[in-house]
């Protein structure tokens, strides 16, 4: 089966823009303006039914790709729960409609932590992949490739968090070229307990009128974004640069990773000095930065352009690479210069 996206990548992009923008009207126009009418319908309500018009077009072109094989029937699940979850909000049918949003949502969250764990499960044992490797494929079966592989990094990511914090900060670190003695993020683990301690005195003395379910809910977003900070370091700690069979792997922690053919290095030098920033900006468009900030630098040059893989995805080419590590002249060697 052809796993090619319905929609060109430009169009995927501009109908995401699209979404975004109405999706974003509505909440302002809900917030700012809620009195505002246009044909005895509030305005925040013509920007939702916009919104649902656009996804239910998206699932018939969905559908209609499912139809040529182009993509697996799953593909159309997501987007039908989120339409019938807009229906809902936008039309308020009833209670038996409500509790049919609430099951399917939560059947859909179980399904999906369900198959995360039997993709992992499933995995080879021995295998020298990254733990996402296994995941993607199972997501991509219900969410387009830069989702699913979102997804995919998020649940590697929180679950490398616990069990760095159940012990993993015991194990030695894995061969390679580390990134992570001088680095800036390293230094904040230790306060992470006090900053916790500050962000639950201060939400409560911001938020000591608001509703308890805007509290908590506050409160749980604020854990889970120091849980992902160590899960951050977690991933820089456990991802070292590498260079092995002739091919160098670089890594900045699970947010991106290039792979490189040693043949394919022209040179290996110092980061050159700038006569302002704005010239340090230009150049720095041109270069994919990997390693965490603290470290000593090298700047690779490649004989041609190499793409980057992200959080979404392939990204923008480049033929310049900035690679932070704690031995740089280790690197340097083990590179061939």
């Amino acid at each position: 089966m052809d796993a090619t996206p319905p929609l060109t990548r430009a169009g995927a992009r501009l109908a995401g823009a699209v979404v975004a923008a109405l999706a974003l009207a509505a909440l302002v126009l809900r917030w700012r303006a809620p009195g505002l009418a246009w044909l005895g319908l509030p305005a925040h309500a013509w920007a939702g039914l916009l919104l649902l018009a656009l996804l239910a077009l998206r699932l018939m072109v969905l559908a209609v790709e499912a139809g040529r094989r182009r993509l697996p029937w799953t593909r159309l699940l997501l987007p039908a729960v989120l339409l019938m979850e807009g229906l809902g909000v936008v039309l308020k049918p009833g209670p038996r409609w409500q509790a049919l949003r609430l099951s399917t949502a939560a059947v859909l969250e179980m399904g999906f932590l369900l198959l995360a764990l039997r993709a992992w499960l499933r995995r080879p044992r021995r295998s020298a992949g990254l733990p996402e490797d296994a995941l993607i494929p199972a997501f991509e079966a219900f969410l387009p490739p830069g989702l699913a592989r979102m997804t995919a990094l998020e649940l590697v990511l929180i679950g490398g968090a616990l069990r760095f914090l159940l012990g993993g900060w015991r194990r030695p670190d894995p061969e390679g070229f580390g990134y992570i003695k001088k680095a800036g993020l390293g230094m904040i683990l230790p306060a992470l307990p006090f900053l916790l301690v500050g962000d639950l005195v201060l939400l409560e003395a911001l938020t000591r009128h608001a509703p308890a379910w805007l509290r908590i809910a506050l409160h749980v977003l604020g854990a889970y974004g120091l849980l992902w900070i160590v899960g951050l370091w977690a991933s820089l700690r456990a991802r070292p640069h590498t260079v092995r069979a002739g091919v160098a792997t670089f890594h900045r922690g699970i947010l991106a990773s290039l792979c490189l053919p040693l043949d394919g290095i022209e040179g290996v030098e110092a980061m050159p000095a700038f006569r302002d920033d704005w010239a340090r900006l230009a150049f720095m468009r041109q270069v994919m930065t990997f390693g965490a900030r603290g470290a000593p630098c090298l700047l690779l040059t490649l004989k041609e352009p190499a793409t980057p893989l992200g959080l979404l995805g392939p990204g923008r080419p480049k033929a310049r690479v900035r690679v932070f590590v704690d031995d740089p002249e280790g690197l340097r060697r083990a590179l061939g210069f």
